[in-house]
């Protein structure tokens, strides 16, 4: 195809069969603020009264039956040129990671009759084993969440196209008089990679919560549901945000949380993420050990002589009067031991 359309230079984009051309469009949104226009002028161009129908069946292990038909709406007979693209959303092979729908081979390349008022049909098995890229890689990998199909009906009046400003670049262009696509919409990718972690302990009272998701189907907005709490089935926090974090406030000391999250595209298809649980530190537990001991005053008392011993801020100043000293390390351990009166009232 890059021989077909004379290529100048990428990013280069041919609309319609090389009705409207675009060469070097930058950033995404600067991109889509180029293509909008054309791809109106291509949509408000006159053609034929057709309609194009494509489907799949996958057999499996990189194989699939794909169905084509096109009803010809028109009063006279219809020729034109059958194309049908098997790509993938994103390519297995490395191809890279800016270039989406990568095209692997045809599925039909040649000429159509349709007669008035008729229709065309066919099918064909297709397998990945048994097409390859030129270089020795087959596409047995291909699978069918990754797998979209598209179809062209091109027209066979000729017509002269420009890869770049003319006269630069000329390119046989044959415009297009219908189009069509088929994929599988995929699930979101299970919630992932929380932070806090898994079995997390002494996790700041003032944490966020912040996880991975995603989808492998591109244009996919993909929106949560937080369900978060004391429980082990943690009741709905939030339902439909978009952003992969989430503010609980402020916690409790010596608390144990649960949080799940469910992630839904814009197909209402969702993946359930596991439940994930961290505990708060507990107020008096100086060296964040998880427990309440002798150790945790005598770190205390050690930081005050000036013998460094690492401690928690949050859980060490348990008298509430805004200093770590002596008074926090006497109280904690008259608690510890089990002295009436004494209880420990962290602020931080």
């Amino acid at each position: 195809m890059i021989n077909e359309y004379n290529l100048y230079a990428v990013p280069a984009v041919f609309f319609d069969g090389g009705y409207q051309v675009d060469v070097g469009a930058g950033s995404i949104p600067g991109a889509e603020a180029e293509y909008r226009p054309l791809i109106e002028v291509c949509g408000s161009r006159p053609v034929p009264d057709l309609d194009l129908g494509i489907s799949f069946t996958w057999l499996g292990d990189a194989s699939m039956n794909i169905q084509v038909e096109i009803q010809n709406n028109d009063t006279s007979m219809y020729e034109g040129y059958l194309r049908v693209y098997v790509c993938e959303i994103r390519s297995s092979l490395g191809w890279g990671t800016y270039f989406n729908f990568p095209f692997l081979d045809y599925a039909w390349d040649e000429s159509v009759y349709v007669e008035a008022g008729g229709m065309w049909q066919d099918s064909t098995i297709w397998d990945g084993n048994d097409h390859n890229d030129g270089h020795g890689h087959d596409f047995g990998n291909l699978t069918l969440e990754n797998t979209t199909i598209i179809a062209a009906v091109f027209n066979p009046e000729w017509h002269q196209g420009y890869a770049y400003t003319p006269p630069q670049n000329p390119f046989d262009a044959y415009y297009v008089d219908a189009a069509a696509a088929v994929w599988i919409n995929s699930p979101p990718y299970t919630p992932n990679d929380p932070t806090p972690e898994d079995g997390a302990v002494n996790v700041n009272i003032d944490a966020n919560l912040e996880w991975s998701s995603g989808d492998i189907n591109l244009g996919d907005t993909i929106r949560y549901d937080v369900y978060f709490g004391t429980s082990d089935t943690p009741p709905l926090a939030v339902s439909g945000q978009f952003d992969s974090t989430y503010d609980p406030g402020t916690l409790e000391l010596g608390i144990t949380y649960y949080w799940q999250i469910v992630a839904w595209d814009i197909h209402d298809t969702s993946s359930t993420g596991p439940v994930w649980s961290f505990t708060t530190p507990l107020c008096g537990d100086v060296n964040g050990s998880g427990t309440l001991d002798l150790s945790d005053p005598i770190c205390l008392s050690m930081n005050y002589l000036g013998r460094y011993c690492q401690f928690v801020t949050q859980t060490t100043d348990v008298n509430c009067d805004g200093t770590y000293d002596l008074a926090d390390a006497l109280l904690i351990a008259k608690s510890y031991l089990g002295i009436p009166g004494f209880v420990l009232d962290c602020c931080d």
